[in-house]
């Protein structure tokens, strides 16, 4: 639903900006009219391309690019001085906002700007988990040696603390196209949950062949 509202309301900036112009008496700009029309959506630009994050989640590019453009275009060609300001203000502040919005919603738990990049995260804590696992198998081997059935790796007698937490190492993560993702450039994300499987023999030789296995609730 987030994202929904997110790419209606990036939809409307251009929508409404291209009504205003048309509406609006227009002017025939001067060079330099344009050039400094141009210059503060540039300077915006700049500002808004140096708060970005530059993490593997996302950048709001489109989010701060599609209002600037708008903007340079409003006051450039709108012949009066009020309309254009306003004009520019609410543009600056719909990039402004749109950036913040798109932030919150690729770094939260259900939008992402990198379909790669929530389960290349996932995916190093799994590693981890399963690193440990491998310690933990080779340990039990040395104080009780012998053979256990397949099955799950929490079902073992390894001890405590080797249940998956309900985060990271214990989901891995789908990305799917939502209906905006080719303007927005955000997609939605789906958590699969997934267990460890102990493959069966002695321990310290299934250590390294532990295998991750999606599993349903009740299993």
């Amino acid at each position: 639903m987030a994202g929904s509202v997110h790419a209606v309301v990036l939809l409307l900036v251009p929508v409404l900006s291209a009504l205003v112009w048309w509406k609006a008496p227009r002017r025939r700009p001067t060079g330099r009219q344009i050039f400094i029309a141009a210059l503060v959506p540039i300077l915006a630009a700049v500002f808004l391309g140096g708060l970005s994050h530059l993490c593997g989640a996302g950048n709001p590019t489109v989010q701060w690019f599609v209002p600037l453009v708008c903007m340079w275009a409003l006051t450039t060609y709108l012949a009066r001085p009020v309309p254009r300001r306003v004009g520019a203000a609410l543009l600056l502040l719909s990039a402004v906002l749109l950036s913040e919005h798109y932030d919150s919603l690729v770094h939260g738990d259900h939008w992402t700007g990198n379909r790669s990049w929530p389960e290349s995260v996932f995916s190093e804590v799994r590693r981890a988990y399963m690193s440990s696992i491998s310690s933990r198998l080779k340990d039990l081997d040395a104080v009780q040696p012998g053979t256990f059935e397949a099955g799950w790796v929490r079902d073992l007698p390894l001890g405590g603390g080797l249940d998956p937490p309900r985060t990271k190492a214990a989901a891995r993560v789908v990305t799917e196209l939502a209906w905006h993702s080719a303007f927005t450039r955000l997609y939605a994300t789906r958590l699969i949950s997934i267990d460890y499987w102990y493959p069966g023999g002695r321990p310290a030789d299934a250590a390294d062949d532990i295998e991750i296995r999606d599993r349903r609730r009740g299993e």
